[in-house]
């Protein structure tokens, strides 16, 4: 069998959900098409031996799927809570490679970047902190979280394709984008129009190129 095939499927399963149930309310549909669509690269990445800390962070973001495409504030939180634990397994990861971050944070385009992260997130977190309520230790705590895997991602700049670093650069877009549709953005606001799309676009784009860079960048071979 050709396991390349998850990827289309999950491709397909992916645009089925940004045509049809990204910007509507949570259904049946929208839970399958959506968890689907990441646990099929769950399994690719199962099945091409992928390291064990993506596997988990992996699995941990497609139950965060299914707990956000839920209604609840229960559902949400246990949501946020999955994908916290994923964002940290990845970075784990990041951090198990033997490319030395700090050296290559440390020179020019390293440090522009590390920077650039560190801005986002105090940024975001000073937009977030009076707009979330009850929420504003769990925010803040999630966007450190993100802040953290993006940083330790950096140290894949060291190589020829940085898809990982691309990878994380657009969960962090749907992470930011996502937060602003929640928590700032007003009811009536045009924006609400367009946010859906480029929430699921960035995301499962995430997914795809870190599924591809870790294979890459551990060098794993498809079967």
């Amino acid at each position: 069998m050709d396991i390349t095939i998850l990827i289309g499927l999950s491709a397909l399963l992916a645009v089925i959900q940004l045509l049809f149930f990204c910007y509507r309310e949570n259904s049946f549909g929208k839970t399958l098409t959506k968890t689907s669509s990441i646990l099929l690269l769950f399994v690719f990445a199962v099945l091409t031996k992928s390291p064990i800390l993506f596997i988990i962070g992996l699995g941990l973001c497609a139950a965060g799927d299914y707990l956000l495409s839920r209604d609840g504030d229960k559902n949400f939180m246990l949501g946020v809570g999955a994908f916290a634990l994923g964002h940290l397994f990845y970075a784990a990861l990041f951090l198990t490679h033997p490319l030395p971050l700090f050296d290559i944070i440390g020179d020019g385009l390293g440090r522009q970047f590390l920077a650039a992260i560190i801005a986002i997130g105090a940024l975001m977190g000073m937009i977030l902190w009076s707009r979330t309520g009850e929420l504003q230790f769990p925010v803040t705590i999630y966007v450190i979280i993100i802040c953290i895997m993006g940083i330790t991602s950096l140290k894949f700049l060291g190589l020829d394709r940085a898809t990982i670093v691309l990878g994380v650069g657009l969960f962090m877009a749907s992470d930011i984008i996502l937060a602003l549709e929640k928590f700032v953005l007003r009811d009536h606001s045009i924006w609400r129009s367009f946010t859906p799309f480029v929430v699921w676009a960035t995301y499962w784009g995430a997914q795809f190129f870190l599924t591809f860079g870790v294979i890459y960048a551990y060098r794993i071979a498809l079967i």
